[in-house]
């Protein structure tokens, strides 16, 4: 049975959470195309004309899942890795290695890296949002990068050209086919391996 239009405060709260994790197991199981609105309100409880008091398409819900999610990421890298410990270069490796390990494990990051899925996100989600996302992005690197900068631990480069040659890094699980699946975990070794000698201060 559907809720009426009008929710109360604590309805709007209490739907908005199911909403995100309704999407969230949706979007993980079947992907952002092949989950309708009609599939996330009726798992909800709720209509679809009540949907969009709570997002303007599931595009927006997607990017609302896919922010919480990169947050529990963030949150989990900080308590996994060492950014205080002395050796700064294992600490790029092992940055490096656990950012790796959680893109292949969660299927939402994977799909927003996917370009159909990412151009259909991009059309349906205002521009400022984006420009939000990859500014929280760039935000949470760039302090990590600032931070051993000040103490003289890496190279005087720009914190934006390190950031983007850590994106480049973390889009490869995404062309394993192309690296080849045999040769992946090696090239990913050496890559890691160079990019942190690339960056420690001599």
């Amino acid at each position: 049975m559907f809720m009426p239009k009008g929710f109360s405060d604590k309805q709007r709260e209490r739907i908005a959470n199911s909403l995100v994790a309704t999407g969230k197991e949706l979007f993980s199981q079947y992907g952002l195309k092949k989950t309708s609105i009609a599939d996330i309100t009726k798992a909800v409880g709720i209509s679809q004309g009540s949907f969009y008091s709570f997002y303007r398409s599931k595009e927006m819900l997607f990017y609302t899942v896919i922010k919480a999610e990169e947050e529990k990421i963030r949150e989990r890298l900080m308590k996994e890795v060492d950014f205080t410990a002395c050796d700064v270069k294992e600490n790029l490796k092992e940055l490096m290695f656990w950012t790796l390990e959680l893109i292949e494990e969660n299927t939402l990051i994977q799909q927003l890296f996917s370009i159909n899925e990412m151009e259909t996100i991009m059309e349906n989600i205002p521009k400022e949002a984006t420009e939000s996302h990859m500014q929280s992005d760039k935000q949470f690197l760039s302090e990590i990068i600032a931070k051993w900068q000040k103490e003289e631990l890496l190279i005087n480069e720009d914190t934006e050209v390190i950031v983007g040659l850590f994106r480049a890094l973390f889009i490869l699980p995404f062309s394993k086919k192309s690296i080849g699946e045999s040769n992946y975990k090696r090239t990913i070794e050496i890559l890691v391996n160079f990019i942190a000698e690339g960056l420690i201060r001599r």
